[in-house]
């Protein structure tokens, strides 16, 4: 029972009516609700004891519409990013009409806003997932993606439908952007309930998606049409209907749990602070405080890298434990000075790999995944996080004048965020080199130069579930420009064979010999990549004129072989060296 789930993975000790928690067991046996049912209706007779309306949110949430005026100031302001403002309007416009890109492809919009979105597409291969209860789903076949509509599930356009709501101008535009949020709202309820189809087989989906719902609603909530009785009664219910799901489903099962299982709770908590008639609201308040209390020790080295093995990743977890930080701090919920600690040197190691243009380096696993608000940026634009950590910290080494005040920044801390970023000293001269030991990340810099190299052991305590095999590879950005890269990972489950190939060995600048993986490559485990390379740093040194590093590893399987890289970079006049070293015996292919 969910309730019984809920004791054993919060370790609360509270007791609390087991009907309260179990609702979900019910739902999930639920059938389709039958076209043209009528949505409101069928949810107010269901859910009478989820009478409660919403009541107002804190004045503090970033998305509450008290903010609106100060967000607006950010975005005007000369310091901060060039078309913010613009850019919301265009996403809130393509919002509106129906449009969605995901992961770069368009999904076909319906013949009129009046008509269903096809919320259970896999745009790329066609193919629509049945609405049928979602345990009985197979999201592992070659050729299909759930990771497309997962993307549109989560609904966080209808933030880009709150942000047009905020900057535009125009009250017919804004009456549109409103219309569209209520429709899109109903539409995603009526076409997917509880527990049937795509949308309700991953906990972590569903928790984002909630946490999404609730702040679209704050940024919508001086609209008359929003606030009526039954359209915020119908929405209470379903958001409900979202935290019972996720208490009932956490993802915590896994060998080693990850980014999923913080995800499910930062949802958790975003909802209890939003959304102060949720049932039981400090009970999950609690549960969640503590659980991402123990997901940041136990998922974040303590020098600020996340255990993913995947730098793509490291920025997800930054985004998911801000939104956490924001949103307790609306309802003076303290993380505790560990937890706020740790997410401050998050914000210092994208810093430390980041270019001058703030371009990541790929290494890992990349899905675009986000958290904190929709946006248009490439999957590897990392910079923006440096001004919104700088602001968000207080922290003087985060301010770099090659980085302006995102809008990201401006969206979530508003003017004052934006002047305390113009406060704040600028960091002085380059970034020097970082290393960052135990996730096995580090960084050489000088003279416009980055070199970023992988070498140590893989993510998610060695599961390796977002690692290739990568170990001594670089990526070398000059002045801001990507040089020598990485290919990445152009899909996960539509093509395993694909998906292995671009994680193997060949496809990384590292040696490789007689043609062996470095770690082998299990074949029915598209997530995980057991480490067998016994990758370590030798020497991390840093000079006035030259940074050195050495590195090796025994991989590939072949009893006395090992492979050591020296990586020179002389800083005055850029020259990078890499030397490769192997030591052994026998005749072998290199």
């Amino acid at each position: 029972m969910a309730f019984e789930r809920f004791h054993r993975v919060s370790d609360m000790v509270r007791d609390i009516p087991a009907a309260e928690l179990a609702r979900t067991a019910l739902r999930l046996a639920s059938s389709r609700t039958r076209a043209g049912r009528n949505f409101l209706g069928s949810l107010i007779r269901a859910e009478t004891k989820n009478s409660q309306l919403i009541v107002p949110a804190y004045g503090d949430a970033w998305c509450h519409p008290s903010r609106r005026d100060s967000v607006l100031r950010a975005l005007a302001s000369l310091s901060a990013e060039p078309g913010a403002r613009d850019d919301a309007t265009e996403r809130a416009r393509f919002a509106a009409s129906g449009h969605f890109q995901v992961f770069g492809t368009a999904v076909t919009p319906p013949h009129s806003l009046s008509q269903s979105v096809d919320w259970g597409l896999d745009p790329v291969s066609g193919y629509r997932y049945p609405l049928k209860p979602s345990s009985k789903l197979s999201l592992q076949v070659e050729g299909r993606d759930p990771k497309y509509p997962w993307a549109l599930g989560r609904l966080d356009h209808l933030i880009s439908l709150g942000e047009g709501y905020w900057v535009s101008p125009l009250p017919a535009e804004r009456a549109k952007f409103v219309q569209a949020f209520i429709f899109q709202t109903l539409d995603f309820a009526e076409s997917n309930p509880v527990g049937q189809g795509i949308h309700w087989t991953c906990a972590m989906e569903v928790s984002l998606r909630a946490a999404n719902l609730v702040q679209a609603y704050w940024m919508f909530s001086t609209a008359a049409e929003v606030t009526v009785q039954d359209f915020t009664h119908s929405f209470s219910t379903f958001l409900t209907q979202h935290v019972d799901f996720v208490l009932a489903n956490l993802e915590d099962r896994g060998w080693v749990p990850n980014n999923h299982l913080i995800a499910d709770w930062v949802g958790l908590l975003v909802v209890a602070c939003l959304f102060p008639a949720l049932p039981h609201r400090e009970t999950v308040l609690e549960a969640a405080q503590a659980a991402l209390q123990r997901g940041m020790r136990d998922q974040v080295h303590p020098d600020g890298y996340a255990f993913e093995g995947s730098v793509p990743y490291h920025r997800l977890s930054i985004e998911l434990f801000s939104l956490a930080l924001l949103a307790a701090k609306s309802v003076k919920l303290s993380m505790g000075d560990a937890f706020e600690g740790r997410l401050r040197r998050m914000y210092q190691v994208t810093a430390a790999y980041c270019s001058e243009r703030g371009l990541a380096p790929q290494i890992g696993d990349n899905d675009s995944g986000r958290a904190l608000r929709p946006s248009s940026r490439p999957s590897l634009d990392h910079g923006y996080l440096i001004s919104l950590g700088a602001a968000l910290f207080v922290d003087p080494p985060l301010k770099q004048n090659n980085f302006p005040f995102s809008s990201e920044a401006a969206w979530l801390l508003g003017d004052e965020g934006r002047r305390t970023h113009q406060d704040l000293t600028p960091l002085l001269g380059e970034t020097s080199s970082k290393s960052f030991k135990a996730g096995g990340l580090h960084v050489l810099r000088g003279s416009g130069a980055v070199i970023s190299i992988q070498a140590g052991p893989h993510g998610q305590k060695t599961v390796g579930g977002h690692n290739h095999n990568d170990q001594l590879s670089f990526e070398l950005h000059l002045n801001g420009e990507p040089v020598i890269v990485d290919p990445g990972s152009p899909t996960y489950g539509r093509n395993p064979a694909l998906r292995n190939q671009f994680r193997s060995t060949a496809f990384h600048n590292t040696v490789q010999i007689d043609g062996r993986e470095l770690s082998p490559l299990p074949e029915r485990r598209l997530f995980a990549l057991p480490d067998r390379t016994d990758a370590r740093l030798e020497v991390f040194k840093l000079g006035p004129e030259v940074d050195r590093l050495t590195a090796h590893h025994r991989g590939f399987g072949i009893p006395g072989i090992s492979v050591g890289r020296t990586f020179s970079l002389h800083k005055e006049k850029f020259l990078l060296r890499v030397v490769d070293e192997l030591w052994g015996s026998g005749t072998h292919w290199v």
